[in-house]
């Protein structure tokens, strides 16, 4: 589809590891797919952040709160099956983050009406302006998400 201009980050300016995890989504972009590099950009950045909070609960670094303000014990399982809007609910609730905390939050959250749209709305018309529109922020937000989970 050439009727979208896209600039996302450049690729050597990336650090190795979120080079090699967005290697395919670049791949995709660069053969004009741009729909599916972003929807492969959106996977990686969910592996990724489910991994992170693992890492950082079994770390105790990070105390997820309940809607009462209680410790909440996630376990593996609870997590590997979370949705994008889950996770970003769930980064939502720590008791103290960080900054890199809040950026992939934050990430989570401004992506994922889009990557619900790409995924199971992509033939509507909506659904297609809004991505046209937002993709190429979308990319920098992702870029940015990685860069603070693989800091």
């Amino acid at each position: 589809d050439l009727a979208i201009n896209l600039s996302l980050p450049d690729r050597s300016s990336l650090r190795t590891k979120v080079r090699q995890l967005l290697s395919q989504a670049y791949e995709q972009f660069s053969d004009s797919y741009w729909r599916e590099g972003f929807e492969e950009a959106c996977k990686v950045l969910e592996i990724e952040a489910r991994k992170y909070l693992k890492k950082h609960l079994r770390s105790g670094r990070i105390i997820v709160l309940t809607e009462r303000g209680n410790p909440r014990n996630l376990s593996t399982k609870v997590i590997n099956k979370m949705t994008m809007g889950g996770l970003a609910k769930c980064f939502e609730t720590f008791k103290r983050p960080n900054q890199a905390d809040t950026l992939i939050g934050d990430a989570l959250r401004k992506i994922n009406k889009d990557r619900i749209g790409v995924v199971h709305t992509r033939d509507r018309t909506s659904t297609e302006s809004s991505l046209r529109k937002n993709v190429a922020q979308h990319m920098w937000t992702i870029v940015d998400a990685l860069k603070a989970i693989n800091y």
